[in-house]
């Protein structure tokens, strides 16, 4: 019993002792490591998005760093917070930057235009630090930067990014799943534990086993063949999911640390009209069973209603993972007013998706139950657009492609964001806020917005989904250009190539033959054109198209190879074997130039 009393007196000392340094460490600035550290990734080093520079009067401003400008919208604002002023940080990836458009009709921009509207009694200033291809990681990393600019709030908008960069997890994602996580997190929170790790200069550039990435993204798309790079992985997923539940949470606690505020979004997208990016058939079918699926997905393809979906239920009970067949389903129930039951086949092709560019179920459920155990105001963005699409399952009424909102859509987001501030007290709205005066700032900004600039962006997107794969999706955008600027040579070459691929090759041509009108020097639509003419049997009127091609540019071997095989087809067979040895001499390995020089050299009986 004495024994025990000592034990227990001891205890109490140390604890007082430990608690007396962390209080005193608290006092002199010292961080928690989790402030400063993330102990699944590394940085290989790590520069500011902010710097200083001189304002107009001499005063200290901090604007975006100009080699962060390809990522960051430029911002500025004062060293210094002025008295009087709400100091708001909007953090998160493309989607809180704005894009495809930009800052001025994200959900920041129309903040910084809505705020002074609804309460005038506060100086606002309202800065967009959203990053392209930013995931939480990285968005963490951001804010540890501003903890020092007297921030205000924080609104955070993630998690559709997780799944950009490469990235291995060793001892430190176990570290985070065995029973001793939370005692290792508690420890790993503590300013003692930080102040150790300066003064014994112990602390690894990465954890052991862990990615060290580079200073900006590096994105698996940016440098492969695109979504293909991608396999299923369940264990690599569960990872990520159990970085993101980390960072939502650290984020929560650095931004308590600065005394500010923080607002937490959950990540929403497209559903209805966004078709997953790769799709493919579970590992462990055998080839029987892979037939059967492939007879019962394309016999459905042709079906409609009932029908359609006992197929696609018996190719479910195969493979019950594969999210384009999931997607299908989805627009079968939608189309027959199935709305609740088509909203989670459209989920679930989501979150099947073996290139997850939206964020996951299980994602949205991480910020959701983040925010209800950490006590954090929150902005269920998922929730609300469920609440307004058409049927409940949002489209293209709310988003641009896959991810980003519309400009309602953002317009949407801000004031959902200013309901919240309210609840929170930090916005009292005056006497003369309601629809009208919202409807005042909504004209003010698409009065500026420039149509030109607006199709340039979304033919951009148009390029970008064209190239992963997602012709309908990139041929809608293209049209949404085209009301826009008809004038764009581009645009209609990337309609040509929507129709083109549903088999429209009449239409396509047409569109083909628009954009050389309207610009003769892009060699991609003389090859789209010679291709199309060819595949027709109009191959002597190809030859020309190709030959354009070629002459804007020499090294294009898939010129070549094309029309290799309209001379071919014209019985030019020399001159055929000319374009088509070229076409292997400066191809990238493809298949096709060799089978077509095969082919002549065949007919030519060598």
């Amino acid at each position: 019993m004495v024994y025990a009393k000592k034990l227990l007196g001891g205890l109490l000392v140390a604890a007082l002792v430990l608690a007396t340094v962390e209080l005193v460490l608290y006092a002199v600035g010292v961080r928690p490591r989790t402030y400063e550290d993330d102990p699944f990734v590394a940085f290989s080093s790590q520069s500011p998005l902010f710097v200083e520079n001189k304002g107009g009067e001499g005063t200290p401003l901090m604007r975006t760093s100009a080699s962060k400008l390809s990522l960051f919208n430029q911002q500025a604002f004062s060293n210094h917070k002025p008295k009087g002023t709400h100091r708001i940080f909007c953090l998160g990836g493309s989607t809180t930057f704005g894009r495809p458009h930009e800052d001025g009709t994200s959900f920041s921009g129309w903040l910084r235009e809505l705020l002074p509207a609804c309460d005038p009694s506060l100086r606002w200033e309202v800065i967009n630090a959203g990053g392209i291809s930013y995931a939480s990681y990285r968005v963490a990393v951001v804010m540890e930067e501003l903890l020092e600019f007297e921030p205000d709030l924080f609104i955070v908008y993630t998690g559709h990014n997780e799944f950009l960069e490469r990235r291995t997890y060793g001892d430190a994602i176990r570290r985070a799943r065995s029973p001793l996580s939370p005692v290792y997190m508690a420890l790993h929170n503590t300013r003692i534990m930080s102040g150790l790790g300066h003064l014994l200069r112990r602390r690894k550039s990465a954890p052991d086993g862990v990615s060290v990435l580079s200073t900006e993204v590096e994105a698996r798309l940016d440098k492969s063949i695109g979504p293909a790079d991608y396999q299923r992985s369940d264990t690599s997923t569960q990872d990520i999911i159990e970085h993101f539940r980390f960072n939502v949470e650290r984020m929560i606690d650095m931004a308590r640390s600065a005394q500010a505020d923080i607002i937490i979004i959950t990540p929403a997208s497209n559903l209805r009209s966004c078709t997953p990016f790769k799709s493919d058939n579970l590992e462990s079918l055998d080839p029987t069973q892979r037939r059967q699926w492939l007879a019962l997905v394309t016999e459905a393809a042709t079906a409609e209603g009932a029908q359609a979906l006992a197929l696609l239920a018996k190719a479910e009970r195969i493979d019950p993972r594969h999210a384009g067949a999931a997607f299908h389903e989805g627009e079968v129930l939608f189309s027959m007013g199935k709305y609740d039951e088509a909203r989670k086949a459209f989920a679930k092709s989501r979150d099947e998706d073996i290139c997850p560019l939206r964020a996951k179920t299980d994602m949205i459920s991480v910020v959701r139950d983040t925010a209800a155990r950490k006590g954090v105001p929150l902005v269920d963005f998922v929730k609300i657009l469920g609440n307004r699409a058409a049927h409940g399952v949002p489209g293209d009424d709310y988003f641009i492609d896959h991810v980003h909102p519309t400009i309602e859509g953002n317009r949407l987001l801000a004031l959902s964001l200013i309901q919240a501030m309210t609840a929170m007290g930090r916005v009292t709205p005056s006497g003369n806020w309601d629809q009208s005066a919202v409807d005042m700032v909504a004209e003010q900004i698409e009065s500026s917005l420039d149509n030109t600039k607006l199709a340039l962006a979304l033919k951009n997107q148009a390029k970008v989904l064209g190239w992963a794969g997602k012709a309908k999706d990139a041929s809608r955008l293209a049209r949404q250009a085209l009301e826009l600027d008809s004038t764009d040579a581009e645009t209609h070459y990337l309609i040509g190539r929507g129709h083109d691929l549903r088999g429209e090759h009449e239409a396509a041509a047409d569109f083909y033959r628009q954009a050389i009108n309207l610009n003769p020097d892009l060699p991609d639509v003389h090859g789209a054109l010679g291709i199309n003419l060819s595949s027709r049997g109009q191959h002597m009127a190809s030859i020309e198209f190709f030959y354009q091609a070629i002459k804007l540019r020499p090294e294009d071997w898939r010129a070549y190879d094309g029309m290799a095989v309209a001379l071919m087809e014209c019985d030019r067979l020399d001159h055929a074997l000319d374009c088509a040895s070229k076409a292997v001499e400066i191809s990238d390995g493809s298949a096709s130039p060799l089978y077509n020089k095969g082919l002549i050299l065949s007919r030519l009986g060598r």
